[in-house]
């Protein structure tokens, strides 16, 4: 047993500062005044998560959070960190560890606490490496320490007097008392919390079994970094959920889909049209899924970083009425977005308020977090800062959009985070898509249960609905180029999806002569961030628009006329939702033209078994009627994935599963992202300006230069030599036109041969 009564004489220094001197922040914040911030946002998290210590198991956990967040900053009120913060060379919270012998608290529970306290910045082994105490050297100046916080016993033991004052004000009651014990009997918790950890290391096979690695534990240090966090940008509570989301839409009636969301508690899936309100009705979701606080934290994910960006928009315009800072984003491009949404400011003054906006979408504050699937898996992958990302999990609402989207092993790695947040994290969870094939639903009705709310549109209205006439043209693409000019002259707005970028592109100039560039728009993966970015939130604008699958997901478009290139049921199924998207209005039938030839490079992207069976099912259809869509994609998927994505999902998912979730050890950062098949890299001719911002520290202007390429191509570039590295970047050499995007088969001669 280890024990908090290992003594250890500490020499005597003369006690200087009194508390109201002590400071915890460089910019002049007093350890008073920043702990007023963390424990006021620690009460406002304790109103609204009520449920926490049942679902952790342990009744006395906000107790516990209390204590440690009580305790997390008093190494600060070392001489040595008063005097100089920057030159202090030592951890704080190491120092702050020394008091906690006084507590009457359990021992298992209270080795928990002290490593919350001691790993609320740092991992434990990064402390382990920079400042063991083991040996001499380690020991001495570890005792040093101790003797600067002893400096200040006077502020250290006027600071302790306040727990039970503060344990009324922020607890409501005061279930512990607390007496500062004498330096002699401080402790080097540093050196207990090591002991414990490899106690239980060697003691048990199965760790996570351990209180120390509980799910308990998980979330005592996750909410100690999050009320850190959060009071340290100067907040005192957390934003809550609209309160009755209706008002904010003000419908005067409401679409079928959406009068079930309202009545729908628990878990959910809906499958309704593209275009029917499933925005609306999820959000009507999340509403009657709150709990009485309305604090349970909503996730709204997407698969693709411009349906994000277009979410964000809409949602925050309606959203910021009810008041500011309500929703946020996260994927890998946010902050170059959200500065480029600031206009008329300088580049510093513009960084300043997207690094406040970056760091309360990090931090759990605003209630609506628009977001990657991957930003949920990585917790997963243990990347720095996963507790916290599990602790804002905890009883979440998760609106899952367009879940069809996603290949077998990204379906795995969903299936494996959503089966730990039901589980382990008590949220709720909704699935919902225009298209999903009845094997998926299948696999997500096991994570859901046999009992979960089912919301489809009546079939009898769906037979009634119809938007799109199809009609299977033989050949390419290149073969309806005529026809297309013909419809861009009648004035017709026209939409033409490629498959590959390549393709996308030599279609894109062969139309750019028969209309204006003001009404015409190419948009795919190969643009620098700067030109996507523009192109993007000009969309609506276009009579023409060419793209790639960027095109199909959740963009607010609608376009008079669609040619395709062959694709599976559910993709053509997402780009026909694009063209005639209001027709359940005006009663329009639109012609979606299918075209029976792709690329030679399409058995890349799409099995050719599943898009041959598409085109074969196809041909038998004319108009296409809402409820007929179901049938057509099962016709094609039949039981689920192909042989080889079948293996892949498993493995996927059964590797997901053995991962542990060992709270004090994390991940490799490589081992998530290097799931991303992506090389970012800078086209050669911004090489000048990228470098000139990399000089300047302007780096998200640096960034605006830089787009995504897969390993494959980066392979075939690198032994094309095509590229050029430096300690910042790749640069390639290869024709880039802000209005095409990169070609990566065509070499710029004005460069290097």
């Amino acid at each position: 047993m280890i024990s908090y009564m290992t003594k250890k004489k500490i020499g005597a220094y003369t006690c200087m500062r009194k508390l109201n001197d002590i400071l915890a922040k460089s910019n002049g914040e007093t350890l008073i005044e920043h702990m007023t911030y963390v424990l006021s946002v620690f009460r406002s998290i304790k109103e609204g998560y009520p449920d926490i210590p049942k679902i952790v198991g342990v009744k006395d956990f906000f107790e516990h959070l209390f204590c440690a967040l009580f305790f997390h900053d008093v190494g600060k009120i070392a001489e040595g960190f008063q005097e100089n913060m920057a030159t202090f060379g030592y951890r704080h919270e190491i120092l702050s560890a020394c008091v906690l012998n006084g507590l009457p608290i359990e021992e298992d529970y209270k080795n928990c606490i002290l490593l919350a306290i001691l790993t609320h910045h740092k991992s434990f082994n990064t402390l382990d490496t920079k400042f063991a105490t083991d040996s001499d050297e380690g020991k001495k100046r570890y005792d040093n320490k101790v003797m600067e916080l002893e400096a200040n016993l006077n502020a250290l033991k006027e600071y302790c007097d306040l727990f039970e004052a503060y344990q009324k004000r922020y607890l409501g009651y005061v279930p512990y008392t607390f007496e500062l014990n004498s330096p002699e009997y401080w402790i080097n918790g540093f050196k207990i919390a090591k002991q414990y950890l490899r106690l239980n290391h060697i003691q048990l096979w199965d760790r996570s079994k351990h209180l120390v690695n509980s799910t308990y534990s998980l979330l005592l240090k996750g909410f100690v970094q999050i009320c850190d966090h959060i009071g340290s940008a100067n907040k005192t509570e957390i934003n809550y959920a609209v309160k009755d989301i209706k008002k904010m839409f003000n419908f005067k009636e409401y679409k079928c889909i959406q009068k079930d969301a309202l009545e729908s508690i628990g878990h959910t899936s809906l499958i309704a049209p593209t275009g029917f309100g499933k925005t609306e009705a999820a959000l009507f979701w999340s509403d009657v899924n709150q709990n009485m606080s309305y604090a349970r934290r909503v996730f709204y994910v997407l698969p693709f970083t411009a349906s994000i960006n277009a979410m964000y928009t809409r949602l925050k315009k309606q959203l910021d009425n009810y008041d500011k800072d309500m929703v946020t984003m996260k994927h890998s491009k946010v902050a170059y977005y959200l500065y480029n949404e600031i206009e008329g400011d300088t580049y510093w003054n513009k960084i300043k308020n997207v690094q406040k906006i970056k760091d309360l979408s990090n931090k759990m504050y605003c209630p609506y977090k628009i977001c990657t699937p991957f930003q949920l898996i990585k917790a997963f992958f243990k990347v720095k800062g996963f507790q916290m990302i599990v602790s804002e999990m905890t009883q979440g609402l998760f609106i899952l959009d367009e879940i069809h989207a996603y290949d077998a092993r990204t379906t795995a790695l969903m299936v494996g985070t959503l089966t730990y947040i039901k589980e382990k994290l008590k949220g709720t969870i909704l699935i919902m898509s225009a298209t999903l094939p009845t094997f998926l639903i299948k696999i997500f009705k096991k994570i859901l249960g046999e009992n979960h709310h089912i919301i489809t549109v009546p079939k009898k209205e769906l037979q009634q609905i119809c938007r799109h006439r199809v009609e299977i043209v033989e050949g390419n693409i290149f073969d309806t180029i005529d026809l297309i000019r013909e419809q861009l002259k009648d004035n017709q707005r026209v939409l033409v999806i490629c498959n590959t970028v390549e393709r996308a592109q030599e279609v894109y100039k062969e139309l750019s002569l028969v209309i204006n560039k003001q009404e015409r728009a190419l948009l795919h993966s190969r643009f620098i961030v700067k030109d996507r970015t523009t192109i993007e939130k000009e969309l609506k604008n276009k009579r023409l628009l060419v793209g790639t699958q960027a095109i199909e997901v959740s963009l607010d478009i609608s376009y008079d006329v669609l040619f395709t290139e062959p694709a599976p049921i559910d993709a053509l199924i997402q780009r026909f939702g694009r063209v005639n998207r209001y027709g359940l209005q005006n009663e329009r039938i639109a012609k979606v033209h299918i075209l029976t030839q792709g690329s030679k490079n399409d058995k890349y992207i799409y099995d050719p078994e599943l898009v041959e069976k598409t085109i074969q099912i196809l041909q038998k259809v004319d108009m296409l009627y809402e409820d007929k869509i179901q049938d057509l994609v099962d016709q094609v998927y039949g039981d689920g994935f192909k042989e080889k994505d079948e293996e892949k999902y498993w493995d996927t998912l059964k590797a997901f599963e053995a991962i542990d979730m060992m709270v004090y050890e994390e991940g490799q950062p490589e081992d998530f992202y290097k799931m991303f098949d992506a090389v970012e890299i800078v086209p050669h001719q911004f090489r000048l300006d990228y470098e000139e911002c990399i000089k300047e520290k302007r780096y998200l202007d640096a960034l605006g230069y830089t787009l995504n390429i897969t390993h494959r191509q980066y392979v075939r570039c690198r032994d094309n030599h095509q590229l050029e590295k430096n300690r910042h970047h790749i640069f390639l050499n290869a024709v880039y036109d802000d209005e095409i995007g990169l070609q990566m088969n065509e070499k710029n001669s004005t460069m290097w041969d």
